[in-house]
């Protein structure tokens, strides 16, 4: 047994269990919650909480990055990355880090970037309800669709292991 691969791929499934988990809490029960709160509570409880929620995710992003990149080369080893497109599993792997990395994406630009607008319109007395009710809009259209590319990237992966 392969002790290194074995704690490898136990971190990446790990950090993905915690990124795409973390994901599917927000738009599955965290945010229906959050609708459920007056209007005046919502906004300062969802910028509250992306504070925090954005910055474990994004370390779970990176782990799961790194690990994904550590398990690649341990598989195909150096020499070996130029066969990488060569293969089923190469090019499945190599969609399923490309969903992942606009699963990435899409969130940060969409749920942070409208919360983080959001917050700083609200603190200088700017956010119209009109301007609000489209960042919020935004924020959970953007987390549904981070949901769905890491979905389809989890399924990348477990196909990829079908290949080898």
């Amino acid at each position: 047994m392969d002790w290194t691969s074995v704690v490898l791929r136990f971190a990446h499934v790990l950090s993905a269990v915690v990124w795409l988990g973390g994901v599917a809490y927000a738009v599955h029960f965290m945010q229906p919650g959050l609708r459920r709160l007056p209007p005046e509570a919502q906004d300062p409880a969802a910028v509250a909480i992306e504070a925090r929620a954005s910055r474990g995710l994004a370390v779970s992003a990176a782990f799961v990055f790194v690990t994904g990149g550590l398990l690649v080369i341990r598989t195909l080893g150096l020499d070996g990355l130029e066969n990488l497109f060569r293969t089923d599993w190469g090019r499945s792997i190599f969609l399923g880090f490309l969903l992942a990395v606009a699963m990435f994406l899409v969130r940060w630009r969409m749920v942070t970037g409208s919360l983080t607008r959001l917050k700083a319109l609200s603190e200088k007395g700017q956010a119209t309800p009109d301007e609000a009710s489209r960042l919020r809009q935004r924020a959970r259209r953007g987390g549904v669709i981070s949901f769905g590319l890491g979905t389809l990237a989890l399924l990348e992966m477990v196909i990829a292991r079908e290949f080898h």
